[in-house]
């Protein structure tokens, strides 16, 4: 299995004394996810009909776990996962080791090949989306796309992928708000480094409503097969987020 891993430091020469880490898989690495699903996520997991979306939503939620006892100690199969649906992933329960459960805080994504998840003490939120074949892009920009952001996609020649990006870092932004698609993605605005060309890794995001932290800071990678995994976390935080990608060994 190969592992491919970038962060991202603070604007200031402080370095921040906690990392948040996401991370990107394919569902293909996730070993015997099935088998980690408890009855409410294998409820869930049965009313999928495609054999895709199964292996993603199961490979996200095993991978939850995973993540959980390597970072906090116990087995996987000792994290009991709730909320889901159109709320985020919340720790009910963990191993006796670990006595606070309830001050994590976690987000997971699953895109059909591709899956995320990241575990913060502080509002976190992560998506993952692969780069769609059929995309009508003018009716995506209108429809994501702020002002300023519409001006500069048509001032320059953007490739799809960058709109992927920017698609996934307002997913990723309004999941740590914990609101979901209740939020206008063009209330939330995506100021990158103008040098890089769609460039996030230094990038922040600005929301424009009272929804919660109202600064993000951003880190993206891309997957194999042209998949993009997005970590948000509050600027405030003080903390520095770190992106690890899984891809199978070849």
């Amino acid at each position: 299995m190969e592992r491919a891993s970038r962060g991202g430091g603070g604007s200031s020469g402080t370095e921040p004394s906690r990392v948040v880490r996401a991370v990107g898989a394919a569902p293909s690495t996730v070993s015997d996810a099935e088998v980690l699903l408890d009855p409410t996520e294998r409820a869930r997991w049965e009313r999928l009909h495609d054999p895709r979306d199964r292996e993603a939503f199961a490979a996200a939620h095993a991978l939850l776990k995973i993540e959980l006892a390597r970072l906090h100690g116990g087995a996987p199969a000792a994290w009991e996962i709730g909320g889901g649906g159109d709320g985020p992933p919340v720790v009910v329960s963990g191993p006796l080791c670990f006595e606070e459960p309830h001050e994590l805080v976690c987000s997971l994504a699953h895109a059909r090949g591709l899956v995320a998840v990241a575990i913060a003490t502080c509002p976190v939120g992560v998506d993952c989306e692969n780069l769609p074949e059929d995309w009508d892009i003018a009716d995506v920009c209108d429809r994501i796309a702020s002002p300023l952001e519409l001006e500069r996609w048509r001032a320059r020649d953007s490739e799809p992928i960058e709109l992927l990006r920017l698609w996934c870092a307002k997913e990723a932004i309004s999941k740590g708000l914990g609101v979901g698609l209740a939020i206008d993605p063009r209330e939330i605005e995506i100021e990158m480094d103008p040098a890089k060309r769609g460039e996030l890794r230094h990038a922040r995001g600005l929301v424009r409503t009272d929804s919660g932290p109202n600064e993000w800071a951003l880190l993206a990678g891309d997957a194999t097969g042209g998949g993009v995994v997005v970590l948000a976390v509050p600027a405030s935080a003080q903390v520095r987020p770190e992106l690890l990608l899984l891809a199978e060994s070849r």
